[in-house]
């Protein structure tokens, strides 16, 4: 399969997650019940969630691949050093430059 066909099946799979369900859907009514987006994605998620509550581990194993992995928390960033008090000759050391640079 090239590229190019790969693009496009996914693109056109994605078109598909995003679509939503026709009105007389009993599936569309189902979700809106339960206050969800009645896309196929959601359908599909959904009809998912319920064979893995059923007992069906490929159904379960499928959601746990489909939220992807956990994202990690991202530590508190510290605080930048203010470096504003210092002099050229010490800014030049800390940047590993101990060489003084002629100004002219």
């Amino acid at each position: 399969m090239t590229k190019q066909r790969k693009r496009s099946l996914r693109a056109a799979a994605l078109a598909c997650l995003e679509m939503e369900l026709p009105r007389e859907d009993e599936l569309r009514q189902e979700l809106e019940r339960r206050g969800l987006a009645p896309t196929g994605g959601q359908a599909l998620a959904y009809r998912q969630w319920m064979k893995a509550a059923g007992g069906d581990t490929s159904a379960a194993k499928f959601l746990r691949d489909a939220a992807g992995p956990e994202e990690p928390e991202t530590p508190a960033a510290k605080p930048a050093a203010d470096l504003s008090g210092l002099t050229d000759e010490e800014l030049r050391h800390l940047a590993g430059r101990s060489v003084k640079c002629e100004q002219g």
